[in-house]
């Protein structure tokens, strides 16, 4: 991937322990921007991506690495990761031949949702301290690569912004969460004023789902904000539908959020019922030790231990959507769901919440059902139907087969993101 170089170009840097320093991987990093003229020239857009996360099995970080692995074969823009450090994510970049940089960003949300109960003010100013020296790092990486357009990739991360601010560079932020629905996280200034900065600090801003782009609306106005669905790509074999059995996969971090107690007593609920078919329940992705306990205990109680069959995180799914009839999305606030496209395109209906941005993706009653956000009730009553009725499972694979295979296309994605650099750039560089 080329000659690892250590960049210090300010005397600011020079004194700073890591992680306050920065490391530059792959040629052409420390690059000259392109002025008007080389624009029309054909020059490559320089695009600088921020990443809040270093692997790949989270949706906004894998969703980053295809993108800006389509964008560089256009040829039409350059693109440079920031990383907070090396791991999945840099090692796919350098196979990809993506040029990278690790430096840290700290982030303006705690993943402790009672980071700031009660009063603890020498939390709030050592974060505080941090952001302010990881404002002054951005910059200089900012300075050094001189990007035509600096693109966060997280609502988690400010500095990158806060760094174009300074610099006035023009900045891009693209969401992928609503932090304080769906992880729950704080933000150390409140949501309020922290939406707001996101909408000043910010010349675009890209949701992946509308509905995260109007839980933004109190502080980005709609006419700065934009929404592109993100692209997947996902094969599986037909729907194997079989007389007496539905075979049900969640797929995803396991967690509560998640919808994964949610699905448990689903099936609890159905099993009770005494349905003429028998149905099994798969729980793929990552698992905290203590909560994969706490599932089998639940399993346990209402007596679906045999039911169901928790696996680990899997790279490669394919095997679990060939097995599965029936995909589930159960997290109340989903702001895009992958998984829930990556079903649609293998032919699996979907049954999800009827919340977030699972009611973009899913049509109730054509490609899948959706259900009362929460209510395991409402949740075994749309199983029960897919299972009673093999004709609707059918029709619903084929029609979500049909209806996904001309959506989260990479070529719009790519063609609508292309089009907002260069009309940002161009700004930039007149």
């Amino acid at each position: 991937m080329g000659n690892r170089v250590r960049c210090v170009d300010t005397a600011f840097l020079t004194i700073m322990e890591s992680p306050f320093k920065y490391t530059v991987h792959g040629p052409d990093v420390l690059g000259r921007r392109a002025d008007a003229k080389s624009r029309l020239d054909g020059a490559p857009i320089r695009a600088l991506f921020a990443s809040h996360g270093s692997r790949l099995f989270g949706g906004a970080e894998l969703y980053l690495f295809e993108l800006v692995r389509a964008l560089a074969q256009t040829e039409q823009v350059y693109p440079i990761v920031s990383v907070p450090q090396q791991g999945e994510f840099t090692d796919a970049l350098a196979r990809a031949g993506i040029p990278f940089i690790v430096v840290s960003t700290p982030r303006w949300t705690p993943s402790d949702p009672g980071a700031f109960d009660g009063i603890h003010p020498w939390r709030r100013a050592r974060l505080t301290a941090s952001l302010l020296v990881g404002v002054l790092v951005y910059a200089a990486v900012i300075r050094a690569t001189r990007p035509d357009v600096v693109v966060t990739n997280t609502a988690t991360i400010p500095t990158p912004a806060l760094a174009c601010a300074l610099l006035h560079k023009p900045h891009i932020w693209l969401l992928h969460e609503f932090v304080t629905l769906d992880h729950h996280f704080p933000y150390l200034l409140g949501e309020r004023v922290s939406q707001h900065l996101i909408g000043r600090l910010s010349v675009l801003v890209i949701a992946n789902s509308s509905a995260v782009r109007q839980h933004f609306a109190p502080g980005v106005p709609l006419s700065k904000s934009r929404v592109i669905h993100p692209s997947v790509s996902a094969c599986a074999r037909e729907n194997r539908i079989a007389p007496g059995e539905l075979r049900v996969l969640l797929l995803g971090n396991q967690t509560a959020t998640k919808g994964t107690e949610l699905a448990v007593r689903a099936v609890a609920r159905l099993a009770s019922e005494e349905p003429r078919f028998q149905v099994t329940l798969r729980l793929v992705g990552p698992v905290a030790p203590e909560y994969r306990r706490a599932i089998a205990k639940l399993c346990e109680e209402l007596a679906v231990s045999d039911a169901v069959t928790v696996f680990d995180f899997a790279v490669d799914p394919s095997s679990h959507f060939d097995w599965s009839n029936v995909v589930l999305m159960c997290s109340e606030n989903e702001a895009f769901g992958r998984v829930t496209a990556e079903a649609l395109k293998c032919g699996r209906p979907v049954v999800g919440a009827r919340s977030g941005g699972t009611r973009e993706i899913v049509t109730h009653g054509v490609d899948g059902l959706l259900f009362d956000p929460g209510d395991f009730r409402d949740l075994a009553s749309c199983l029960s139907a897919l299972g009673n009725d093999q004709n609707l499972l059918a029709t619903l694979s084929r029609e979500a087969r049909i209806r996904s295979s001309a959506r989260f296309l990479m070529e719009d994605e790519v063609e609508q993101f292309s089009q907002l650099l260069a009309n940002v750039a161009a700004k930039e560089a007149r």
